[in-house]
């Protein structure tokens, strides 16, 4: 019997902390299992490992991670062990097992149960040449073991587990029995009295007084000399302990005898398999563990970043970067820095000394290093000396970085006051007061660095205040004059829309801001242009700007054909709201915030709104890549004081308000119509990096104010009233500074319907086609409210069409979305809104005349366009109106300024009857222009 009766299947590495030739490493080994029993024999070998790591000391980290486990799978003919009749005792029985074990191995003790030691040790050395400790488990009912450099377990008996931790304390750590007896039975004998020397083992000892014993240093008892003797040798000791439990002294009766050895404790799991290791058995085994839970060498600790680069960091932007580590250690790891930090560059923390617990090997430690980029252009370069203090070997960091420019931005906003800006929208607002919001959340999300101008426009252009810094909040100037102005805007209720009047005066207020890197103007119109300049007359001037238009209305109000060929080739776009509805509160918001990022490099990662109710917190995920340099998360909200917006990392870690008072790299802002949470990337958490993965925005409302201020504040009603029933309306946003960006383009063939509207997406990473995998869709809203989702094809790379025809006059918007993997296999989204006017007539639609007269303009209409034909003409002369007559008076020539050269025909009528006049003969147009489209 032996190697003939089985086969060896595999190793399995069952516990992991580390690389063999590091760790001490156990190896479970079967015996007396079948090709049937395979599966029992790993849920053994697993009972046995989940016992070992939950009794101490293993369960201790510093233990068990010194230690590896593996799992010998090998199959014998048959089950169990030998079974010989041993002084009466055994079944007499012989089965074919691989390493022959067998009960009353010794030929007269039954439950001694060992096999062949060399066959197996060989057989293990044959596989794993770096194992420690060999234990055979035997697949027999039967209780028995045996210790030594193979110690062998039964898995009989309902202590089997115990006693294998038993055993190993003879055969890893060399611990002597401390029951006081060979076979324990009633007629035992020669087992009196100890008559050797000192045991080598260091759990039991021939020294009665606790004083003196060689485990001193842990007694707790009194000066008692034993703390617990045998008044009779001639038979075991069973009385109770004199002290208390856990009480270290010197117990009589140990080493298999009643007297002359002494244990450390009146009971240990060396002399009861179901009591815990004594504190002298626990000391032990944590100091043979000790040598392997700290790094065998210097080689445990390696350096992964010789050199640490802070690449491309733009220009006033901190970021960090760490020194890192990999580590071959159980116990807890420092590094010291040994030498100064060269400037720029600094330490993330003040300490120069960083210890990190010990996890899985190898394990990852950092040294974190900031950077802030300076002048475009620059570069730095230096070195740091880093020691790890458990071996002693010092490591040379190189630190590299350079700064890139972050173009700074001055952004002009031209704002439309005309009259129809009173109008009220089907949401509850005016205009003017969607305009107050929307800007407002604007204002808040510029970046310091942001310029910032306004200028406004009726039928002439007004400026408001010239391009600034926009500054910190509540010390910027330029973001402080914004807001105060944005709360003081009023339409004027008889003005005009010149919107080639408004551009051509924030060009000269662009043109006359020198300082930045790029200039952008987002101009706002909510009706059909009606006096001079019109947009035409200055499109070919605005020349290196970035020009956004957003048209606050339906298509066939405003007719945006020509803010379309405005924005066309500048690198900008025109954003159509359609017709405000009470869903769409934030809309107009969204847009100057799209905008805003663009302008600024960021990339919409998402966008979602809903209603945040008291008591109940808002988790919304998101994806972030290691692209991605910089997130700002933003919710917008009637009253962002209610609302407490967090970021919580892929590990749960929360950033807050109370996060940006300590951590630079951090802001935290609650605006006037917004709070954000702005971090660069990576954040770092515990001493650890935390970039890509699933990140959330965690939004609640401050269940105090809001019912506060509904019961206090009645104007508020509308903001605060519906909050304790319905929650409270908000938009959220995250927006990234990336290297992964997504652009996207809708064009059309006509604004007439039946025009074909095609959707371009273009994806890069690092300024090339991206190369990873994408899904992209665009998330269609119709005029007539339906919705519909339109699948992009990839037609080229990082490049995704498709196409529809617009067959409804009205606002088509699309929210085209991206989501993927990026080449790294990091999950992303990107996304945009872009939207496509379409109206009855398009271009050829009936446009007013250009002159400055209002009333000359409204006739020249009439007149020259050929709207009204000679019935309507007969009818106006019927009731008395001679319309070329009309026509000649009020029209008259102008002087070489272009003003109206002095006329008593006009300038005799009193001012009400132009206002009456002109009332009705806009209503006769307006009322011709449907006729034309019906």
């Amino acid at each position: 019997m032996g190697a003939s009766d089985g086969t060896v299947l595999g190793l399995t590495k069952i516990f992991d902390s580390g690389l063999p030739e590091h760790r001490w490493n156990l190896v479970i080994v079967a015996e007396g299992y079948t090709a049937g029993e395979q599966a029992q024999f790993q849920s053994d070998a697993q009972d046995l490992l989940d016992n070992l790591l939950a009794t101490p000391p293993f369960d201790e980290d510093e233990v068990a991670c010194a230690m590896n486990v593996y799992r010998l799978d090998v199959e014998s003919n048959e089950s169990g062990a030998d079974d010989p009749d041993c002084d009466g005792q055994g079944s007499d029985t012989y089965v074919e097992t691989y390493f022959d074990a067998s009960f009353c191995a010794d030929g007269s003790t039954y439950r001694l149960m060992y096999g062949d030691e060399l066959h197996a040790a060989g057989t293990v050395n044959d596989i794993f040449p770096e194992w420690h400790q060999i234990v055979v488990v035997v697949n027999s009912p039967i209780r028995g073991g045996a210790g030594g450099g193979v110690a062998w377990t039964s898995t009989g008996g309902t202590d089997w587990l115990d006693v294998f931790i038993h055993e190993l304390g003879h055969s890893a750590f060399e611990l002597a029995d401390e029951y006081d007896c060979q076979t324990c039975l009633p007629d035992e004998e020669g087992r009196d009295n100890y008559t050797g020397g000192e045991p080598i083992e260091p759990n039991v000892t021939v020294e009665p007084d606790p004083a003196l014993v060689k485990w001193n240093g842990l007694v707790t008892a009194g000066p008692e000399s034993p703390t617990m003797e045998n008044p009779d040798c001639g038979e075991r000791n069973l009385a109770p302990s004199p002290v208390p439990a856990g009480t270290v002294g010197t117990f009589e009766g140990a080493h298999r005898y009643h007297c002359g050895a002494y244990r450390p404790q009146y009971d240990c799991m060396m002399r009861d398999s179901g009591i815990a290791f004594c504190a002298v058995c626990l000391e032990v085994v944590r100091d043979f563990f000790a040598p392997y839970a700290i790094p065998a060498s210097s080689g445990a600790v390696t350096l992964d970043t010789p050199s640490v680069n802070f690449n491309d960091v733009p220009e006033g932007t901190t970021t960090q970067r760490s020194a890192t580590f990999s580590v071959d250690s159980c116990v807890p790891v420092s590094f010291s820095v040994r030498s100064s930090v060269p400037a720029p560059f600094e330490l993330v923390s003040n300490a120069t000394t960083f210890a990190y617990p010990s996890g899985p090997t190898p394990w990852k430690a950092y040294v974190w290093f900031r950077y802030t980029g300076g002048a475009p252009g620059t570069s730095h370069a230096g070195e740091v000396r880093i020691l790890c203090n458990e071996t002693g070997e010092e490591f040379t960091v190189d630190l590299v970085g350079n700064a890139i420019e972050r173009p700074s931005v001055a952004v002009q906003l031209v704002f439309d006051q005309s009259g129809s800006m009173l109008d009220m929208t089907d949401e509850g607002r005016t205009k003017q007061e969607v305009l107050r919001d929307a800007a407002g959340a604007f204002a808040d999300l510029l970046y310091d660095d942001n310029g910032i101008g306004l200028n406004t426009y009726d039928h002439d252009a007004y400026p408001v205040f010239d391009v600034q810094d926009a500054g910190g909040v509540g010390d910027g100037q330029g973001r402080d004059d914004l807001l105060d102005e944005i709360a003081a805007f009023a339409a004027n209720p008889a003005g005009y829309t010149a919107i080639g009047d408004g551009i051509e005066l924030a060009k000269e207020r662009l043109d006359d801001a020198p300082g930045y890197d790029e200039y952008a103007m987002i101009v706002l119109t909510d009706g059909i242009e009606t006096a001079d300049k019109r947009i035409e007359d200055v499109a070919d001037t605005v020349v290196n700007q970035d020009v956004f238009a957003i048209g606050l209305g339906a298509a066939e109000q405003i007719q945006p054909a020509a803010l379309d060929a405005l924005t066309d080739g500048t690198g900008g776009y025109l954003l159509m709201t359609g017709n405000l509805s009470e869903d769409d509160t934030f809309l107009l918001s969204k847009y100057y915030l799209q905008i805003l990022a663009g302008v600024n490099n960021n990339e919409v990662i998402l966008d979602p709104e809903g209603y945040l109710r008291p008591r109940r917190e808002t988790r919304i995920p998101f994806d972030v890549t290691e692209s991605d340099i910089e997130i700002t998360a933003t919710v917008l909200a009637a009253d962002p004081r209610a609302v407490d917006v967090a970021l919580e990392t892929p590990d749960g870690t929360r950033i807050t308000a109370s996060s940006a008072w300590f951590d630079p790299t951090i802001d935290h802002r609650i605006g006037s119509q917004s709070v954000f949470v702005r971090t660069s990337l990576p954040q770092v958490v515990d001493g650890s990096p935390v970039h890509g993965g699933r990140w959330h925005i965690s939004i609640s409302l401050d269940e105090e104010r809001v019912i506060g201020r509904a019961n206090d504040v009645p104007d508020d009603a509308w903001v605060y009233g519906p909050q304790t029933i319905h929650g409270m309306h908000y938009a959220a946003a995250v927006y990234t500074y990336s290297n992964l960006k997504l652009d996207t383009t809708v064009t059309q063939e006509t604004y007439e319907p039946g025009t074909t509207l095609t959707v371009r997406a273009q994806l890069t990473e690092y300024g090339v086609p991206f190369e990873g995998y994408a899904d992209v869709r665009a998330e269609l809203l119709r005029p007539n409210g339906t919705e519909t989702v339109l699948v992009l094809a990839e037609t080229d790379a990082g490049v995704y069409e498709t196409s529809l025809t617009a067959d409804e006059p009205g606002n088509y918007r699309f929210r085209t979305v991206a989501d993927g993997r990026t080449v790294g296999e990091e999950p992303f989204t990107r996304e945009h809104v872009s939207t496509a006017p379409v109206w009855m007539g398009g271009i050829d639609a009936i446009r007013p005349p250009r002159d400055q007269d209002d009333l000359c303009r409204v006739l020249r209409c009439l007149v020259e366009s050929g709207a009204l034909g000679k019935e309507f003409r007969q009818w106006l002369a019927d009731r008395g109106i001679d319309l070329k007559a009309l026509y000649r008076c009020l029209c008259r020539e102008r002087d070489g300024g272009g003003r109206p050269r002095p006329d008593p025909c006009i300038d005799s009528v009193p001012a009400s009857t132009l206002e009456s006049i002109r009332d009705q003969l806009t209503d006769v147009v307006e009322g011709v222009s449907r006729d034309e489209r019906d």
